[in-house]
């Protein structure tokens, strides 16, 4: 049988879900009226504030609506108090191939200090000249190799069913001795240190399965094709395998076509136009972009 505090409870508005800064009007709306109340009577106004706080910790807010008029009309710089901004974390512009790495960066001791110092190279001479990528029929862009597209996929199949191989890869890229990957209840991937001293270090995260096996199957064909791999930083391994998301032909999941279409995310108070890297027959996301940027970009073209 369920409390009574469970049919109050809103656990979309609470937990992990809650929103800090609809929190904080919620606080602020609180105290007012406590005090407000508290001119007449001190004990009641006590008890206003005390009740009002147990509402907002239980459903996430005290006046209703509070959710939606935080994502209409919270200005940006008080978004940005809670670590929040007016674009989602992880949002790239089009960048092909790029160097930024996966979506979250590793939190590294001395000796990813000292590799990260390594010269960053130039990721699409370096894609070029190992005949993975080339200009494209209209020679505006640049498209994969057939060679490379086949191994890639090959790469695939050898890790879609075999954890192992993922997290052997994983260690291979971030070099590391042992790299540990789960699934959080979001359904991200995350690459961990497997050291029970450190198991909260996480190195990188991918928002699907597919986009996981996207960029440890590319990391795993480049670091066969491209002589100069050891030399490149693991944070700008992870970027380039990342930026090659974006020519993903077809989805390593089902071999459904990969495509960008327009999407609106929704996150616990606010809600974002991007366009989508995804699968069009089993919806499996692989990379958010800006619309502004690949506006920018294309108009450069």
């Amino acid at each position: 049988m369920s409390s009574p505090l469970e049919s109050i409870r809103k656990p979309q508005y609470t937990g992990e879900n809650r929103c800090l800064p609809c929190t904080a009007v919620n606080l602020i709306i609180a105290a007012v009226i406590a005090l407000m109340v508290g001119v007449v009577s001190l004990p009641v106004g006590a008890g206003v504030f005390a009740a009002s706080v147990a509402a907002i910790y239980l459903r996430g807010y005290l006046i209703p609506g509070t959710p939606a008029l935080t994502k209409r009309y919270a200005p940006t710089w008080f978004l940005s108090l809670f670590g929040k901004t007016k674009r989602p974390v992880g949002t790239e512009g089009v960048e092909r191939p790029g160097t930024d790495p996966t979506e979250e960066s590793a939190r590294a001791d001395d000796s990813a200090s000292a590799a990260e110092s390594t010269p960053a190279v130039d990721p699409e001479a370096l894609l070029v000249d190992a005949g993975v990528v080339e200009a494209c029929a209209d020679e505006r862009d640049l498209c994969l190799v057939d060679e490379f597209v086949d191994e890639w996929r090959v790469a695939v199949d050898r890790l879609i069913d075999d954890p192992d191989a993922r997290e052997a890869t994983a260690s291979a890229l971030f070099e590391r001795d042992a790299v540990r990957i789960d699934f959080d209840r979001n359904g991200r991937a995350v690459a961990r240190v497997d050291d029970d001293s450190r198991d909260d270090w996480r190195l990188a995260s991918w928002p699907t399965e597919g986009a996981l096996l996207a960029d440890l199957a590319a990391a795993s064909v480049l670091a066969d094709r491209v002589a100069a791999w050891p030399d490149v930083s693991p944070s700008q391994r992870a970027g380039i395998a990342k930026a090659l998301r974006s020519f993903m032909p077809e989805c390593p999941l089902c071999g459904g076509r990969v495509a960008m279409t327009e999407d609106t995310v929704e996150s616990c108070c606010q809600s974002f136009d991007v366009i989508a890297v995804r699968c069009l027959d089993c919806s499996e996301h692989f990379l958010e972009l800006d619309p502004e940027r690949v506006g920018d970009a294309e108009a450069a073209a």
